[in-house]
């Protein structure tokens, strides 16, 4: 196969990058991954045709990088998707890679405009879209002794927080000044304080293309992974609607190039659509909107490569997917915070899923070693 049709996706360990490898290699392509473990979700494919180990892109940024331009001039890669936040460092030291290969992701001061939670709420206000009431400090004395300035109740996040990590909520000044003598600064910013917000969780997916959606994708969570929230755990496509919107306004406002993902904390009484952050990479659910038949990975190649590709981007609304190791996990954190067991199980089982996000019949290893990977880190998984 030539270069042109063999792909690199990276950060594969998780399940989101394995259902990016196979959409990829489905439609024809020729897929490698890599990860900083040895041992990952997404060497076990059977859709993969090559793997290799990087090092940690968090604590060896440089390694990484010569590590991913080694691997795509000996392999000829063709292609390359990050999927998840090593993206940030490949959009900044883009120059680095050979010409030859194609990156669709937006420029790094584009992706943390949006990443980081500070800039993404000065963007939001900018364009009038409706937010919780966001509080930024310059110092970390400020933040010390801001309880009279924050909401009453409300959201600590690190300025880079996804899903449950570097979040933490407070329902008091005691708390809030709890929190902020107690907090890890080791990612050298200042966390950002929101104002907490009752409703429902909503996300919307947009795959873009310099400020262009290609594809908009709206779901509903059914549940999530921590009892407070944090990674969908199950989810269902719904109609596009206010958030998406709202994600269309920001991708064409600020030309945004690649996967985006929007999510939202929705008043369906009142239909407000309040934004809570946005994640300018792939995210966790992503098999769910393949398994809605929406193809974005295929989509960004195409895009990257000028090729004509299916544009009926319809879906049904309904379809349900579950993420059978998140599940386990939150099963587990419910009953450790004082569920009843049987209350937990008529939960769990009275929710029906069409598709699963996390394992296939055609390709059925990688669960395992997904499971493998969750189970090696129990002790930290169930500590925080």
């Amino acid at each position: 196969m030539n270069g042109e049709k063999r792909v690199l996706v990276t950060y594969a360990w998780v399940r989101s990058s394995w259902a990016i490898a196979r959409n990829l290699a489905r439609n024809g392509l020729e897929v490698h991954v890599g990860d900083s473990q040895r041992i990952y979700m997404g060497r076990f494919s059977r859709y993969v045709s090559g793997w290799f180990q990087y090092p940690d892109f968090h604590s060896d940024p440089d390694g990484f990088i010569d590590s991913l331009i080694e691997y795509i001039s000996a392999n000829k890669i063709g292609t390359y998707i990050p999927s998840h936040e090593e993206g940030f460092l490949v959009a900044k030291y883009r120059d680095r890679f050979p010409q030859s290969v194609k990156i669709p992701i937006s420029d790094f001061d584009l992706i943390d405009r949006c990443n980081d939670k500070a800039r993404s709420a000065g963007l939001a206000e900018q364009l009038g879209v409706d937010q919780p009431k966001t509080v930024v400090f310059e110092t970390r004395e400020q933040f010390r002794k801001g309880a009279d300035l924050v909401p009453s109740r409300g959201v600590v996040k690190s300025v880079g927080s996804h899903g449950s990590h570097g979040i933490s909520f407070y329902s008091s000044p005691g708390e809030f000044r709890e929190i902020a003598l107690g907090w890890d600064y080791s990612d050298g910013e200042i966390p950002v304080i929101q104002e907490f917000v009752e409703g429902n969780i909503y996300a919307v997916s947009v795959m873009a293309w310099e400020g262009e959606p290609k594809i908009v994708f709206t779901r509903r969570n059914i549940r999530e992974k921590e009892p407070f929230g944090g990674a969908c755990t199950v989810c269902e496509s719904v109609d596009n609607g206010r958030g998406a919107e709202v994600a269309v306004q920001i991708v064409k406002a600020i030309g945004f190039t690649g996967p985006i993902m929007f999510e939202f904390l929705v008043d369906e009484d009142s239909d407000r659509w309040c934004l809570m952050e946005i994640n300018p990479r792939y995210w966790g659910t992503t098999a769910h909107e393949l398994n809605c038949g929406l193809d974005f990975p295929f989509v960004q190649y195409c895009l990257a490569n000028e090729l004509p590709y299916e544009n009926d981007f319809s879906y049904s609304n309904g379809l349900v997917s579950r993420w059978i190791t998140g599940e386990m996990i939150g099963f587990e954190k419910r009953r450790r915070s004082g569920r009843r067991v049987g209350d937990l199980l008529k939960e769990y089982f009275s929710t029906k899923a069409d598709f699963a996000m996390d394992f296939a019949m055609d390709d059925p290893v990688p669960f395992f070693v997904q499971a493998w990977l969750y189970f090696k880190h129990r002790k930290k998984i169930f500590s925080s």
